[in-house]
């Protein structure tokens, strides 16, 4: 206690001496003193603000008086417990600029609690650009749930540690949902902004994640990458060097076509005696593929070395050498055979087996690629002898699907063949059909396949989105376009985005889909954007909205809004009228101005008229007890002409309830209000005994004339001012 009291003395000493160093003042406006300290008048600013500061009245003076006292400006000695008391002052009133100070303050003074405190305080105050400066002063490096939640918060942060610890909050799941995908991309931010590494946690999500192959690409550009220190550069390959590479990645390598990736795992494996790795490679350099130089050389030393280091004998190389014989004088009819009946032979050995699959693989792909009819180079066990082996093989064939599938289909459509072998030709088609272009392909000359296709992938989960020509193609050639068309969601098809362009068949299908129950979303959007936006599709529109409004009540007041515009009064009236119901208080205020303006449908404009002017009354008031500027001086003209009798309400209070909707449909700016309010009120006797009353309503008389001069009653207005007002 009595610390705590000599403190304040010595505060209070301090603030005296400064007083009284600053004693000859002169008074100044309020509000100036951040002026004068900005111009670097610190004794004036100091003699302006002292005062405010200490009954804290101003926070604008606590931040100046703070100032002074935390850096010693002017002929004020430094006292930077006093100058911070104040600033924190400033700071609780929420003067931003208080707490920017003292952000800056800790940060300078390396206090990372009360910098993190107090830069996230001028944030939550409106402060913005704030990112660097709160990742900077982040005071505990710690995965935990709260700390978690708030490094989500801060997601501007930009420090290296911040987008490690953010990565491992995703990765491990810890106070945010566990996301590896955001995980390894703030991993790589951490490792671009830093010097802490965080590459053996990327790659750990990626063996977790991605191929084995795509892993060691990763590593090996980023060893080879200008981006990144030396030492993160040494740790990738490093890190690469204890990866294993098998034979399935050189499998994915060749299916890729990509130089650098055989490189990495075909060539590789090959210098380290890969028996298939060494064939592949000896096959490569032999004929130049892939990107690397045709060097025979090359390939005849790798040849030489697997006879050296094999089991095969001089049978296994002379099947090799026949082959490469009977391709080098174009025989591929007898080649193709011979593949076959050396596979099927039991004296061949494995290895010999796998380069023979090899070679017929790469027969596959040519023949399938290759405008000659394969029927005519052939015989049909042969095609369904190469039609089984893709199969097998259509993993390592997937680059080359589309080829196989128009190859595969053709041979389905050929007339020199039977109903089995076109099904099973049609079987293979399938398998190579892996995109919509694939599908759409089959749709030309076999819809129903086109159409199997198509619902395989979507099975598959590997259809997209299908264009407008697409659909085109598959209505064109499928009798029953439509009816699959309507039956795929959004995501798939989505009718918005062609409607303007492509409307009737973006219509059919909305009237399609409607018809199944299945959808009626995306005609509730359309109908929603034409008739906010007031476009020229109003009556497609409102058929639209008709046939989904049993889906969507919510379409009523729009709804309401096209059959008014559309001078459809039935229909206007129905649908304000359910609009209503649901709380649409504008439809209410609708309804209520057409029975007012009798735009009614013939069976009500046979009701006489005070039975209308009771139903526009009754709608009116519920518009008006909700603030509808409009409704609420068609109200106030009910209250004060006699349409609300006295039996129903007395007079005065009548008067009294329209003067307060007059004066509310004014204050929401109702110029309607601002003419009607003084025509009514300046014709009343009692006005003349009440000058203020009077001054009111010929202020607001002056103010419409003036907004609107061309107000159906403004010669009334002008007659009147010239007349009460004058």
């Amino acid at each position: 206690m009595r610390i705590i009291k000599l403190h304040n003395y010595i505060l209070l000493v301090t603030i005296f001496s400064l007083i009284f160093l600053f004693s000859f003042s002169q008074t100044t406006l309020a509000g100036e003193y951040l002026n004068l300290y900005n111009k670097k008048q610190y004794n004036a600013a100091f003699r302006l603000a002292y005062k405010d500061a200490l009954d804290g009245s101003s926070e604008e003076a606590e931040y100046v008086i703070g100032l002074i006292l935390l850096y010693g400006q002017g002929d004020a000695k430094r006292d930077a417990s006093t100058g911070l008391r104040f600033l924190k002052k400033a700071s609780k009133k929420r003067f931003i600029s208080a707490s920017l100070e003292l952000g800056k303050y800790y940060d300078d003074n390396g206090n990372k609690n009360l910098c993190y405190e107090f830069y996230n305080i001028a944030k939550d105050q409106g402060a913005s650009n704030l990112g660097k400066k709160i990742g900077k002063c982040i005071p505990t490096l710690k995965v935990a749930s709260k700390t978690c939640k708030e490094y989500k918060a801060s997601t501007d942060a930009g420090s290296s540690e911040y987008f490690n610890l953010l990565a491992q909050c995703y990765e491990k799941g810890v106070g945010l949902n566990k996301n590896l995908i955001l995980a390894r991309n703030f991993y790589l931010k951490s490792l671009r902004n830093g010097k802490v590494s965080t590459l053996q946690r990327i790659v750990n999500i990626d063996k977790l994640t991605k191929t084995n192959l795509e892993v060691i690409v990763f590593l090996n550009d980023f060893e080879n990458s200008n981006k990144y220190t030396d030492s993160i550069k040494k740790e990738a390959k490093e890190i690469l060097s204890k990866i294993s590479i098998r034979m399935v990645d050189c499998e994915d390598a060749i299916s890729f076509g990509k130089k650098n990736y055989i490189k990495l795992t075909c060539e590789n494996l090959s210098n380290e005696n890969n028996f298939d790795a060494m064939l592949i490679m000896a096959k490569i350099f032999d004929e130049g593929k892939y990107g690397f130089k045709e060097d025979k050389s090359k390939a005849l030393q790798i040849y030489q070395k697997l006879d050296i280091n094999s089991d095969a004998d001089e049978l296994q190389i002379a099947v090799i050498k026949e082959l490469e014989n009977l391709f080098n004088d174009k025989k591929f009819k007898e080649r193709l055979i011979r593949i076959r009946q050396n596979l099927e032979d039991r004296t061949i050995n494995d290895e010999t087996k796998k380069e023979l699959k090899l070679i017929l693989i790469e027969e596959i792909i040519e023949l399938s690629s290759s405008s000659k009819n394969p029927l005519e180079i052939h015989e049909i066990q042969e095609l369904i002898f190469i039609g089984k082996v893709a199969e097998e093989n259509s993993n390592i064939l997937k680059q080359n699907h589309k080829d196989l599938s128009k190859f595969f289909n053709n041979l389905s459509n050929s007339g020199l063949i039977g109903d089995e072998q076109r099904s099973f030709f049609k079987n293979i088609s399938l398998v190579f059909t892996q995109t919509i272009d694939d599908a759409i392909e089959l749709f030309k000359s076999d819809p129903d396949l086109g159409m199997q296709a198509l619902n395989t992938l979507k099975e598959e989960g590997s259809l997209e989105k299908i264009s407008i020509s697409q659909i085109k193609l598959i209505l064109e050639y499928y009798e029953n376009g439509y009816e699959f068309l309507s039956g795929l969601p959004n995501e798939f098809i989505n009718p918005d985005e062609f409607i303007d362009t492509e409307r009737e068949i973006a219509l059919e299908i909305l009237f399609t889909r409607h018809a199944r129950k299945n959808d009626c979303v995306s005609g509730i959007k359309y109908v929603k954007n034409q008739l906010k936006n007031d476009t020229n599709n109003i009556v497609l529109s409102y058929e639209i909205g008709r046939m989904c409004y049993n889906h969507q009540p919510d379409l009523a007041l729009l709804l309401g809004n096209a059959a008014y515009k559309m001078e459809i009064w039935g229909e206007a009236l129905e649908y304000y009228e359910d609009a209503c119901r649901t709380d649409k208080f504008l439809a209410c205020e609708k309804y209520g101005f057409m029975f007012y303006e009798n735009k009614l449908p013939a069976s009500y404009k046979r009701w006489r008229e005070d039975r209308k002017l009771e139903r526009s009354l009754q709608y009116i008031e519920i518009s008006s007890k909700n603030e509808f500027p409009e409704s609420m001086v068609l109200f106030a003209t009910f209250l004060h002409n006699g349409t609300i009798k006295d039996s129903e309400m007395q007079k005065e209070k009548r008067i009294e309830n329209a003067r307060e909707l007059y004066r509310k449909a004014i204050t929401k700016g109702s110029v309607n209000a601002m003419y009607a309010f003084p025509i009514w009120g300046l014709n009343e006797v009692t006005v003349w005994f009440n000058k203020n009353f009077r001054n009111e309503l010929c202020g607001y008389l002056a103010k419409a004339i003036n907004l609107d001069p061309n107000h159906r009653n403004v010669e009334i207005a002008r007659n009147l001012n010239k007349s009460k007002c004058s």
